[in-house]
């Protein structure tokens, strides 16, 4: 199932599954982890083109983009690293197998109002950020998933989640934004329930992207597109668990915060690979 909302109007568009069992969902949250990022030498790179040249300029550059509040600046790090795998559609091959900068951001918490009612965090939550060196451009904020908390089947690969961006909901990443948002990160997901109703105090993992985004062929435009993962699952097909964790995108304009759309595409592993 596919669903898009967009300007408070909700349209739901159905794709034809092969029923799953409970059972190929606890497989599918069991396939094997990704490999960890590599810690490299500084000493053994050139820094020549680098605009980021220390772990303290990676950190206040990542805590300004982001607009991180004050308990995500007290418990920090930052190291150059190389990823050995990515799932980010259409962008991957800018995060794969190059230097980046990881900028490790612990003990923070999401400070979110649903209507008039305050909602507390229930998690402590600890996010890595990976910023492109040469550039200085924020290319990804992805939180650990919390500990004691059973993981939801992984996410797709770029590649299928490319294919059904294209193939659903004709979206599409092209690039990292030159300029720096005007809407924080934090000031977008904290808008999330003011904007949509929804609470992304709920998510057990936020991946976020700062890209320029474009549907039905339209204009690119710089966007926030913030995944939240292991949320309850909206309007679940007849028969289908009804507490098996799903994960949606909400798509937010970083010049003028105004909410544009939620889509579930990518999906969640879970259909990448059906019984025949």
């Amino acid at each position: 199932m596919y669903v898009y909302r967009t300007l408070g109007t909700r349209a739901v568009t159905c794709g034809i599954f092969i029923a799953m069992t409970v059972g190929a969902q606890l497989v599918a949250g069991a396939l094997q982890q990704p490999p960890q990022p590599r810690r490299v030498n500084q000493k053994s790179l050139d820094m020549s083109r680098w605009q980021v040249h220390s772990g303290v300029e990676a950190t206040q550059r990542a805590i300004r983009i982001l607009g991180v509040n004050d308990t995500a600046t007290r418990n920090t790090d930052a190291s150059v690293i190389t990823l050995a795998e990515d799932n980010t559609p259409f962008l991957s091959a800018r995060l794969i197998g190059r230097p980046l900068w990881r900028v490790v951001l612990r003990d923070w918490s999401i400070n979110v109002r649903v209507g008039s009612v305050s909602i507390d965090d229930p998690y402590s939550r600890v996010a890595d950020v990976y910023l492109d060196p040469v550039s200085g451009r924020i290319l990804k904020l992805k939180t650990r998933w919390p500990e004691g908390v059973p993981e939801m089947a992984p996410e797709v690969s770029a590649e299928t989640g490319a294919e059904q961006m294209t193939r659903f909901g004709r979206t599409r990443y092209h690039d990292f934004p030159r300029k720096e948002p005007k809407v924080t990160f934090f000031q977008a997901l904290e808008s999330i329930p003011r904007l949509t109703g929804d609470n992304p105090a709920e998510a057990e993992q936020i991946v976020a992207l700062y890209v320029m985004w474009s549907r039905m062929d339209k204009e690119p435009r710089a966007v926030w597109a913030i995944m939240l993962r292991g949320v309850p699952m909206q309007n679940p097909p007849p028969g289908f668990p009804p507490d098996v964790p799903d994960q949606y995108t909400y798509i937010i304009d970083a010049q003028t915060g105004k909410w544009i759309m939620t889509t579930n595409t990518p999906e969640p592993r879970r259909w990448e690979h059906q019984p025949e």
